[in-house]
Protein backbone atom coordinates (compact mmCIF):
# COMPACT_ATOMS: atom_id res chain seq x y z
CA UNK A 1 0.00 0.00 0.00
CA UNK A 2 1.07 3.33 -0.85
CA UNK A 3 1.02 4.62 2.91
CA UNK A 4 4.26 2.27 3.98
CA UNK A 5 5.94 3.41 0.83
CA UNK A 6 6.05 7.18 2.17
CA UNK A 7 6.76 5.72 5.89
CA UNK A 8 9.73 4.02 4.98
CA UNK A 9 11.11 6.70 2.96
CA UNK A 10 10.63 8.68 5.34
CA UNK A 11 12.73 6.25 7.35
CA UNK A 12 10.09 5.86 10.22
CA UNK A 13 8.75 3.04 11.69
CA UNK A 14 5.31 2.31 12.24
CA UNK A 15 5.83 3.34 16.22
CA UNK A 16 6.85 6.38 15.24
CA UNK A 17 4.58 7.24 12.28
CA UNK A 18 1.83 6.13 14.73
CA UNK A 19 3.34 8.48 17.66
CA UNK A 20 3.10 11.26 16.08
CA UNK A 21 -0.03 10.91 13.93
CA UNK A 22 -1.93 10.35 17.20
CA UNK A 23 -3.00 6.74 16.34
CA UNK A 24 -2.32 3.01 17.53
CA UNK A 25 1.03 1.20 16.11
CA UNK A 26 -1.33 -1.81 15.30
CA UNK A 27 -4.16 0.91 13.32
CA UNK A 28 -0.70 1.56 11.65
CA UNK A 29 0.19 -1.79 10.62
CA UNK A 30 -3.80 -3.04 9.93
CA UNK A 31 -4.01 -0.34 7.06
CA UNK A 32 -0.75 -0.53 5.88
CA UNK A 33 -1.65 -4.61 4.88
CA UNK A 34 -5.28 -3.37 3.41
CA UNK A 35 -7.45 -5.19 6.81
CA UNK A 36 -8.63 -1.66 8.11
CA UNK A 37 -9.45 1.57 6.35
CA UNK A 38 -8.90 4.77 8.66
CA UNK A 39 -11.20 6.84 10.17
CA UNK A 40 -11.72 10.60 9.00
CA UNK A 41 -9.68 12.32 11.85
CA UNK A 42 -7.15 8.65 11.43
CA UNK A 43 -6.77 9.36 7.86
CA UNK A 44 -6.32 13.08 8.39
CA UNK A 45 -3.25 12.83 10.64
CA UNK A 46 -1.62 9.99 8.86
CA UNK A 47 -1.74 11.87 5.89
CA UNK A 48 0.11 15.41 7.56
CA UNK A 49 2.63 13.05 8.78
CA UNK A 50 3.58 11.80 5.57
CA UNK A 51 3.33 15.26 3.77
CA UNK A 52 0.29 14.13 1.15
CA UNK A 53 -3.48 15.11 1.01
CA UNK A 54 -5.53 12.34 2.22
CA UNK A 55 -6.84 12.00 -1.34
CA UNK A 56 -2.63 11.37 -2.64
CA UNK A 57 -2.51 9.09 0.40
CA UNK A 58 -5.67 6.95 0.52
CA UNK A 59 -7.34 7.31 -3.04
CA UNK A 60 -6.36 5.66 -5.94
CA UNK A 61 -2.55 5.64 -7.48
CA UNK A 62 -3.02 8.34 -10.15
CA UNK A 63 -5.25 10.91 -7.89
CA UNK A 64 -4.71 14.34 -9.23
CA UNK A 65 -4.09 17.01 -6.05
CA UNK A 66 -4.97 20.50 -6.46
CA UNK A 67 -2.21 22.95 -6.51
CA UNK A 68 -0.97 26.21 -7.08
CA UNK A 69 2.66 28.31 -7.96
CA UNK A 70 4.59 29.23 -4.94
CA UNK A 71 5.44 32.36 -6.27
CA UNK A 72 3.47 33.88 -9.42
CA UNK A 73 0.39 33.22 -10.83
CA UNK A 74 1.82 30.78 -13.79
CA UNK A 75 3.62 27.55 -14.19
CA UNK A 76 4.40 26.26 -17.44
CA UNK A 77 2.69 21.98 -17.48
CA UNK A 78 5.84 19.44 -16.44
CA UNK A 79 7.88 18.51 -14.08
CA UNK A 80 7.75 20.07 -10.51
CA UNK A 81 9.00 20.28 -6.92
CA UNK A 82 6.04 20.10 -4.62
CA UNK A 83 5.69 21.38 -1.00
CA UNK A 84 2.39 21.68 1.39
CA UNK A 85 1.74 24.47 3.35
CA UNK A 86 -0.84 23.70 5.85
CA UNK A 87 -3.60 21.92 3.72
CA UNK A 88 -2.39 23.69 0.68
CA UNK A 89 -0.09 22.09 -2.12
CA UNK A 90 2.40 24.44 -3.63
CA UNK A 91 4.49 23.77 -6.79
CA UNK A 92 7.74 24.99 -8.09
CA UNK A 93 8.75 23.90 -12.07
CA UNK A 94 12.11 22.12 -12.71
CA UNK A 95 14.01 22.99 -15.57
CA UNK A 96 15.32 20.11 -17.90
CA UNK A 97 18.64 20.79 -17.45
CA UNK A 98 17.88 20.74 -13.74
CA UNK A 99 16.95 18.06 -13.80
CA UNK A 100 19.94 16.23 -15.47
CA UNK A 101 22.40 18.00 -12.51
CA UNK A 102 20.17 15.79 -10.09
CA UNK A 103 17.27 18.14 -9.37
CA UNK A 104 14.41 15.28 -8.94
CA UNK A 105 10.51 16.87 -9.31
CA UNK A 106 8.10 14.78 -7.26
CA UNK A 107 4.91 15.09 -9.95
CA UNK A 108 4.10 16.42 -13.13
CA UNK A 109 1.40 19.32 -13.40
CA UNK A 110 -0.81 20.47 -15.74
CA UNK A 111 -1.30 23.78 -14.89
CA UNK A 112 -4.38 23.59 -12.06
CA UNK A 113 -3.32 20.14 -10.15
CA UNK A 114 -0.03 17.84 -9.72
CA UNK A 115 0.10 13.92 -9.66
CA UNK A 116 2.66 12.79 -7.68
CA UNK A 117 5.50 10.13 -9.00
CA UNK A 118 5.70 6.80 -7.76
CA UNK A 119 7.55 6.86 -4.39
CA UNK A 120 7.39 10.97 -4.00
CA UNK A 121 5.57 13.21 -1.48
CA UNK A 122 5.34 16.34 -0.76
CA UNK A 123 8.23 18.70 0.88
CA UNK A 124 7.06 19.41 4.76
CA UNK A 125 9.33 22.96 4.85
CA UNK A 126 8.29 25.60 2.09
CA UNK A 127 11.45 28.70 2.10
CA UNK A 128 11.40 31.65 -0.42
CA UNK A 129 14.06 34.24 -0.56
CA UNK A 130 17.15 34.95 -2.71
CA UNK A 131 19.65 34.78 -0.49
CA UNK A 132 21.74 31.70 -1.56
CA UNK A 133 22.21 30.47 2.61
CA UNK A 134 18.54 29.53 2.34
CA UNK A 135 19.88 26.57 0.13
CA UNK A 136 22.67 25.49 2.58
CA UNK A 137 19.90 25.63 4.96
CA UNK A 138 17.64 24.09 3.17
CA UNK A 139 20.05 20.91 2.44
CA UNK A 140 20.95 20.38 6.88
CA UNK A 141 17.32 20.41 7.30
CA UNK A 142 16.71 16.17 8.08
CA UNK A 143 15.56 15.12 6.21
CA UNK A 144 17.12 16.97 3.42
CA UNK A 145 13.95 15.98 0.96
CA UNK A 146 11.62 17.58 3.42
CA UNK A 147 12.90 21.35 2.40
CA UNK A 148 11.91 23.18 -0.52
CA UNK A 149 13.68 26.20 -1.15
CA UNK A 150 12.46 28.29 -4.12
CA UNK A 151 14.13 31.36 -5.50
CA UNK A 152 12.34 34.84 -5.63
CA UNK A 153 13.16 38.57 -4.65
CA UNK A 154 12.24 39.70 -1.21
CA UNK A 155 8.66 41.14 -2.55
CA UNK A 156 8.13 37.40 -3.71
CA UNK A 157 9.30 35.55 -0.94
CA UNK A 158 7.53 38.40 1.68
CA UNK A 159 3.72 37.90 -0.57
CA UNK A 160 4.37 33.96 -0.60
CA UNK A 161 4.47 34.06 3.28
CA UNK A 162 1.75 36.70 3.35
CA UNK A 163 -0.78 34.46 1.26
CA UNK A 164 -0.25 31.20 2.99
CA UNK A 165 2.01 29.72 -0.03
CA UNK A 166 5.47 29.49 2.16
CA UNK A 167 6.23 28.55 5.67
CA UNK A 168 9.66 31.02 5.43
CA UNK A 169 10.09 34.12 3.70
CA UNK A 170 13.52 35.94 3.40
CA UNK A 171 14.05 39.53 2.85
CA UNK A 172 16.80 41.87 2.76
CA UNK A 173 18.18 45.26 2.26
CA UNK A 174 19.67 48.44 4.26
CA UNK A 175 19.43 48.79 7.80
CA UNK A 176 16.97 51.61 7.13
CA UNK A 177 14.99 50.13 3.92
CA UNK A 178 14.23 47.17 5.01
CA UNK A 179 10.20 46.77 4.98
CA UNK A 180 8.29 45.81 8.00
CA UNK A 181 6.07 42.34 8.37
CA UNK A 182 2.90 42.11 9.04
CA UNK A 183 1.43 40.92 12.27
CA UNK A 184 1.63 37.80 13.94
CA UNK A 185 5.37 37.58 11.95
CA UNK A 186 8.76 37.13 13.88
CA UNK A 187 11.62 38.14 12.48
CA UNK A 188 14.97 36.66 12.82
CA UNK A 189 18.74 37.74 11.06
CA UNK A 190 20.44 35.54 8.89
CA UNK A 191 23.33 38.16 7.59
CA UNK A 192 25.06 40.65 6.79
CA UNK A 193 26.73 41.02 3.09
CA UNK A 194 27.26 43.70 0.60
CA UNK A 195 25.13 44.26 -2.75
CA UNK A 196 26.38 45.61 -5.35
CA UNK A 197 28.24 44.54 -9.27
CA UNK A 198 30.06 42.16 -10.20
CA UNK A 199 31.70 42.02 -13.32
CA UNK A 200 34.34 40.51 -15.37
CA UNK A 201 37.97 41.82 -14.41
CA UNK A 202 39.13 42.25 -18.18
CA UNK A 203 36.44 45.07 -18.42
CA UNK A 204 38.43 46.82 -16.18
CA UNK A 205 35.82 48.31 -14.39
CA UNK A 206 32.35 48.81 -13.00
CA UNK A 207 31.85 52.48 -14.78
CA UNK A 208 33.67 51.02 -17.81
CA UNK A 209 31.17 48.60 -18.12
CA UNK A 210 28.37 50.92 -17.90
CA UNK A 211 29.61 53.55 -20.03
CA UNK A 212 30.33 51.22 -22.78
CA UNK A 213 26.71 50.06 -22.83
CA UNK A 214 27.67 46.37 -22.32
CA UNK A 215 24.21 44.22 -21.26
CA UNK A 216 24.16 43.92 -17.70
CA UNK A 217 21.99 40.98 -15.99
CA UNK A 218 19.83 42.19 -13.58
CA UNK A 219 16.87 41.32 -11.27
CA UNK A 220 12.87 41.82 -11.48
CA UNK A 221 11.43 45.09 -10.26
CA UNK A 222 10.99 44.62 -6.38
CA UNK A 223 14.36 43.06 -5.95
CA UNK A 224 16.51 44.77 -3.28
CA UNK A 225 19.50 44.50 -5.04
CA UNK A 226 18.05 45.90 -8.37
CA UNK A 227 16.66 48.95 -6.26
CA UNK A 228 20.20 49.46 -4.84
CA UNK A 229 21.59 49.60 -8.76
CA UNK A 230 19.02 51.93 -10.04
CA UNK A 231 19.66 54.64 -6.99
CA UNK A 232 23.16 54.01 -8.13
CA UNK A 233 22.34 54.88 -11.52
CA UNK A 234 20.19 57.97 -10.74
CA UNK A 235 23.31 59.05 -8.26
CA UNK A 236 25.92 58.88 -11.34
CA UNK A 237 23.51 60.21 -13.63
CA UNK A 238 24.10 57.22 -15.91
CA UNK A 239 21.23 55.61 -18.27
CA UNK A 240 20.15 52.58 -17.54
CA UNK A 241 22.23 49.55 -19.52
CA UNK A 242 20.82 46.85 -21.73
CA UNK A 243 19.56 44.45 -19.04
CA UNK A 244 19.25 40.40 -19.12
CA UNK A 245 16.43 39.09 -16.46
CA UNK A 246 17.96 36.68 -14.50
CA UNK A 247 16.06 35.09 -11.26
CA UNK A 248 18.92 35.05 -8.29
CA UNK A 249 22.13 36.12 -7.41
CA UNK A 250 24.27 32.84 -7.89
CA UNK A 251 22.76 32.68 -11.63
CA UNK A 252 23.71 36.31 -12.49
CA UNK A 253 26.71 35.51 -11.58
CA UNK A 254 27.32 32.04 -13.42
CA UNK A 255 26.11 34.42 -16.43
CA UNK A 256 28.99 36.71 -16.16
CA UNK A 257 31.92 34.17 -15.48
CA UNK A 258 30.27 32.01 -19.23
CA UNK A 259 30.77 35.45 -20.50
CA UNK A 260 26.80 35.70 -21.22
CA UNK A 261 26.84 39.46 -19.83
CA UNK A 262 29.43 41.90 -18.97
CA UNK A 263 28.28 42.53 -15.54
CA UNK A 264 25.78 41.49 -12.89
CA UNK A 265 23.76 43.04 -10.04
CA UNK A 266 24.42 40.46 -7.20
CA UNK A 267 25.03 40.07 -3.49
CA UNK A 268 29.44 40.00 -3.20
CA UNK A 269 29.75 36.37 -1.89
CA UNK A 270 28.37 35.23 -5.49
CA UNK A 271 30.91 37.72 -6.82
CA UNK A 272 33.68 36.30 -5.17
CA UNK A 273 32.63 32.42 -5.40
CA UNK A 274 32.26 32.85 -9.26
CA UNK A 275 35.75 34.78 -9.16
CA UNK A 276 34.46 37.89 -10.30
CA UNK A 277 35.21 41.70 -9.82
CA UNK A 278 33.16 43.53 -7.51
CA UNK A 279 31.92 47.23 -6.97
CA UNK A 280 29.91 47.40 -3.73
CA UNK A 281 26.94 49.67 -3.28
CA UNK A 282 25.03 49.21 -0.16
CA UNK A 283 25.47 46.78 2.48
CA UNK A 284 22.93 44.76 3.36
CA UNK A 285 20.51 43.18 6.48
CA UNK A 286 19.24 39.63 5.55
CA UNK A 287 16.00 38.83 8.04
CA UNK A 288 14.17 35.28 7.96
CA UNK A 289 10.51 35.68 8.57
CA UNK A 290 8.02 33.21 9.92
CA UNK A 291 4.94 33.56 11.25
CA UNK A 292 4.71 33.08 15.01
CA UNK A 293 2.29 30.55 15.07
CA UNK A 294 4.59 28.11 12.75
CA UNK A 295 7.31 27.91 15.10
CA UNK A 296 6.12 24.95 16.93
CA UNK A 297 5.64 23.28 13.44
CA UNK A 298 7.72 20.56 13.35
CA UNK A 299 9.83 21.11 9.89
CA UNK A 300 10.13 24.77 10.42
CA UNK A 301 11.59 24.34 14.15
CA UNK A 302 13.80 21.76 13.37
CA UNK A 303 15.10 25.14 10.39
CA UNK A 304 15.59 27.23 13.28
CA UNK A 305 17.81 24.84 15.05
CA UNK A 306 20.08 25.00 12.27
CA UNK A 307 19.41 28.53 11.79
CA UNK A 308 21.12 28.88 15.18
CA UNK A 309 23.65 25.73 15.28
CA UNK A 310 27.69 26.25 15.07
CA UNK A 311 27.34 23.87 11.99
CA UNK A 312 25.23 26.65 9.92
CA UNK A 313 27.70 29.87 10.78
CA UNK A 314 30.82 27.29 10.11
CA UNK A 315 29.54 26.88 6.29
CA UNK A 316 28.97 30.70 5.70
CA UNK A 317 31.64 31.96 6.80
CA UNK A 318 33.76 29.34 4.60
CA UNK A 319 32.22 31.64 1.95
CA UNK A 320 33.45 35.10 1.47
CA UNK A 321 31.55 37.53 2.06
CA UNK A 322 28.89 36.79 4.79
CA UNK A 323 29.23 38.60 8.41
CA UNK A 324 27.19 35.89 10.25
CA UNK A 325 27.86 37.73 13.62
CA UNK A 326 24.19 37.84 14.47
CA UNK A 327 22.79 35.29 13.03
CA UNK A 328 19.84 33.50 14.41
CA UNK A 329 19.48 36.84 16.72
CA UNK A 330 15.33 37.14 17.43
CA UNK A 331 14.72 40.82 15.92
CA UNK A 332 11.13 41.24 16.26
Amino acid sequence: MKMRGRREALGLSQAVLAERAGVSRQLVSAVESGRHEPGVGAAMSLARELGLSVEALFGPDEVAVPASPVTGSVVSPGPVRVGRVGDRHVVVAVPPLDQLEGLSPEGAWDGASVRFFEGARAAELVLVGCEPALGVLASMVEPAAAALWVKGSSMTAAVALAEGRAHVAVVHDTAGRLPAPGPGVSVFEVARWRVGVAFDRAAGSLGAVVAAGRPVAQREKGAATQAAFERWLRREHLARPRPIKVGGHVEACRLVAGRGAAAAVTAEPAALAAGLGFTELEEHVVHLWCRTELLSYRPVAAAMDVLVSAGFGHRLELMAGYDVSRCGTRVA
